[in-house]
């Protein structure tokens, strides 16, 4: 069985950058994935990219109806799902999602903040989302800066199993540079 084999998976968001490449990742590893974005030229190229195993939806995050399109959208095409991966800083459809998120499902929010001149790539970011959807063992309220910075936390207690991820040469916080 692949990695992500009968596993299912929404990624709101993003349908150029981080959104797609964890898409490609999700449906790479045999999972089923449902991609929303708002640019029909960019939602296009996605489907392509994607192949069968995506839906690809059409969704304006801020339209008043949203929200309910989104959760009836992945009840009638997924129906329960693994993963949740919330691109751009929304955390809008989350609790409406979240009957539908299995036990033992994974909540990721991803952001690239444009004043950031050295962040990482989308594929960077992609790794980075869904090693902490599907390998750390127990994570809580982390930051994980694709800068090359070190993570951050909250002040709330937290445990965690996962290792920092790996940066870069020649990039801050890697000690083989």
């Amino acid at each position: 069985m692949t990695k992500y084999g009968g596993r299912k998976g929404v990624v709101i968001g993003d349908t150029r950058g981080t959104g797609v490449a964890i898409a490609k990742r999700l449906v790479e590893g045999g999972a089923e994935v449902l991609l929303t974005g708002r640019t029909p030229e960019n939602l296009a190229v996605a489907a392509v990219e994607l192949g069968s195993c995506a839906h690809v939806v059409s969704l304006d995050p801020t339209g008043p109806t949203a929200v309910e399109e989104l959760t009836s959208t992945v009840e009638d095409r997924l129906g329960p799902i693994d993963f949740l991966f919330v691109n751009g800083g929304t955390g809008l459809p989350v609790p409406a999602l979240l009957p539908l998120l299995r036990d033992g499902g994974s909540i990721v929010f991803t952001r690239v903040d444009a004043g950031v001149r050295d962040h990482g790539t989308a594929e960077e970011v992609a790794r980075a989302a869904l090693f902490v959807a599907v390998d750390a063992t127990f994570t809580t309220a982390a930051e994980m800066p694709a800068d090359g910075s070190p993570a951050r936390t909250s002040s709330a207690p937290q445990h965690s199993t996962s290792s920092p991820l790996p940066t870069r040469p020649g990039k801050a916080g890697n000690d083989d540079a």
